[in-house]
Order: structure tokens, then sequence, then C-alpha cells
């Protein structure tokens, strides 16, 4: 079995076609770092590092290691990670014009945003999203 790097880029199977990420950074609590690019694709895009150079969709973390041994994802390139000074994932996503916001996948953790937890900027209107969950800005 191959053993995730960061910046290998990843294929997902999904119901609307093929969907790619790239592994970008490694939490030891929270597991990988995935950015994940935009569109779905019937085949693979010829030039995935073009693809890669694009802006995220949004990013998330994701038990990498164990998708790629069970199958569920498939490693099908390698490209280098862009590099966004001050920030880090438990930050908030990398890049500063997705939104402000920590957030954790699967009701694991906390939810962070403008400095204000979840629950309350739920509760008061400014949060777009509940916070146990995952969105797009």
């Amino acid at each position: 079995m191959k053993r995730a790097r960061i910046g290998d880029v990843v294929e997902i199977r999904t119901g609307k076609g093929l969907a790619y990420a790239q592994y970008c950074h490694k939490k030891e609590q929270w597991g990988a770092l995935l950015r994940i690019l935009p569109g779905t694709f019937p085949l693979r895009p010829q030039d995935l590092a073009a693809l890669v150079r694009q802006k995220e969709s949004f990013v998330t973390f994701f038990p990498l290691q164990a998708a790629l041994s069970k199958g569920i994802v498939g490693i099908v390139g390698h490209e280098p990670v862009r590099r966004r000074p001050n920030r880090s994932p438990s930050s908030g996503p990398p890049d500063s014009s997705i939104g402000r916001a920590e957030f954790t996948i699967g009701g694991y953790g906390t939810a962070n945003v403008h400095g204000e937890s979840a629950n309350s900027a739920t509760r008061s209107g400014r949060c777009p999203f509940a916070p146990y969950g995952t969105t797009r800005h």
C-alpha cells in the first residue's frame, strides 16, 4: 500500500464523476488536510497541474491513509503545494479569502468563527453553518 505524501493529488469517485483533492498538510490530532479542488469530471483531466493551481473550493480534514488502504480514494499525481504565509490549519483554512472559520468534520472537536464559538455564532445568525459539519465560503 502506498503512503500518502504532502503534495499528492487524490482522485475521489462520486455520483457526479471524478473529484480531486490535494494533500497539503498533516495535523497529528485531525489527520490529513485536503484542498478540495473545483469541479467534477467524467474522465481524469490530462493536466492535473493546472487543476491544482486553481483556487480550492474548500479545505477539510480527512482520514486519507485509511481511505487509501480501503481503496476508497487513489493517488493519481503529485504537485507542489501552494504556500501561504502566516496561516495554518489550526487557525482556519489556509486561504483567508475562503473565510475565517475553523471547523472539523463529523461532530468531533469545536468550530470557531471570527473568534466566536460556532454555537453562539449560529444562534446569533453570524455563522452560516451548523457547528457540526462543513461548509463552502
